[in-house]
């Protein structure tokens, strides 16, 4: 999903983000990785503009990219030139997710038994000589789960 914003014109984009700059400045904010701040002040500011109609995640990214790859024309009163403008690019990345998870499993195994195949398994599995996971899992039923965290490797990021 491309930005609505990269067919702004580049004077418009200038005045954008020549606002996002000043907003950044009075906030104390600098340059750099885009962050909640960021984000606020980049909504904040294109909704003065009426460039687009609802502000996407994708919009911000756009106007926060083009305010960094752009800091040396931001202390002009007019553009010269052309912006630099960033291209759109498609990254595959991993997340970690540790989270407690109550299930029932169902797991089919074999024994040979000359008799009493169930007591035999009882008898294996109260000598910690059989395990279930030796078999193979037929079904699981989740009954709950909590997610107790969520991390998004930072060096997993591969463009694709």
């Amino acid at each position: 999903m491309t930005s609505e914003l990269e067919k702004v014109s580049d004077r418009i984009m200038f005045q954008i983000i020549k606002q996002v700059a000043r907003n950044c400045e009075s906030e104390g904010i600098s340059f750099g990785r885009i962050n909640t701040e960021v984000s606020e002040v980049i909504n904040s500011s294109l909704k003065i503009f009426g460039v687009v109609d609802k502000i996407e995640y994708i919009d911000e990214d756009y106007v926060w990219t083009v305010v960094n790859l752009n800091k040396d024309k931001l202390s002009e009163d007019k553009l010269t030139g052309n912006l630099i403008k960033p291209e759109l690019k498609t990254y595959e990345f991993n997340i970690e997710v540790n989270e407690t998870v109550y299930q029932t499993q169902t797991w089919r195994d074999t024994v040979e038994s000359y008799g009493d195949p169930y007591s035999l398994v009882r008898i294996m599995e109260e000598n910690a000589d059989w395990d279930y996971y030796n078999g193979r899992e037929i079904f699981t039923d989740i009954h709950d789960s909590e997610t107790n965290e969520i991390r998004i490797n930072r060096k997993s990021f591969n463009e694709i």
